[in-house]
């Protein structure tokens, strides 16, 4: 039956509209915030698929993957996938500079954990892989919600050119890096010194990365180019 130019929808009709409506809005605003990010996912096969990931907290990051591809919604948990990564958006203080583009890699790995990401989190982790290379460097994120101070905590898990994985922790970032570095002298006397702590781990390795791949003169501190893209 056709309605007149005169005659409306019924009111349970216009409802129906404005609910599809309110669906489709709630939909391009969640994308309008950039939660979708282009990226791909590493079967345990090595199988490589690109889609759009969903980006979530540091910690949701760590526990479970959604996946998008062909309109569909896949979730990955890291007993599932060898590794993951999205194109993030790196945003400043400075309303007038632009969103910076950078890639961030997950990786699957199976390590005894002394802190779940998460209450209820499963054994195995998807770990952020900062550095790459001689020495591979995974940040791992954990949440202590009964430390209001600090409600998220964090260490290191390097990995050597062995595959070996070692954590470090800020009590114990001094004794090991020391070990892990002393061939390059410049560095590791360094070690403990203001912008040599903790915190500065990941420039830390790109540097040691970066002496061992040139050689040059151990007892002359150079920073690897990869710090300043």
């Amino acid at each position: 039956m056709k309605l007149s130019r005169k005659q409306s929808l019924p009111p349970s009709a216009k409802l129906i509209v404005a609910f599809l409506l309110l669906i489709a809005g709630t939909f391009i605003s969640f994308l309008s915030v950039d939660t979708l990010r282009p990226g791909y996912i590493i079967l345990k096969d090595g199988t490589k698929q690109t889609g759009l990931v969903e980006v979530g907290s540091l910690t949701d990051q760590e526990v479970k993957l959604k996946f998008f591809q062909n309109g569909k919604q896949t979730i990955y948990k890291p007993n599932k996938l060898r590794a993951y990564g999205f194109e993030a958006l790196e945003t400043t203080s400075d309303a007038t500079i632009a969103a910076q583009k950078e890639w961030k890699h997950y990786e699957s790995l199976s390590v005894e954990l002394d802190f779940p990401p998460k209450a209820f989190a499963p054994k195995g982790v998807f770990m952020w892989r900062t550095v790459e290379g001689h020495y591979t460097l995974y940040n791992y994120y954990y949440e202590q919600p009964a430390r209001t101070e600090q409600p998220m905590g964090n260490c290191y898990y390097l990995k050597n050119a062995k595959g070996k994985l070692t954590k470090i922790t800020r009590i114990n970032f001094k004794k090991k890096i020391k070990r892990y570095t002393r061939l390059y002298t410049a560095m590791y006397q360094k070690i403990g010194k203001a912008k040599f702590r903790f915190d500065n781990l990941p420039r830390l390795l790109r540097d040691y990365n970066y002496w061992i791949r040139n050689q040059h003169d151990p007892t002359i501190y150079k920073m690897s180019p990869a710090n300043f893209n």
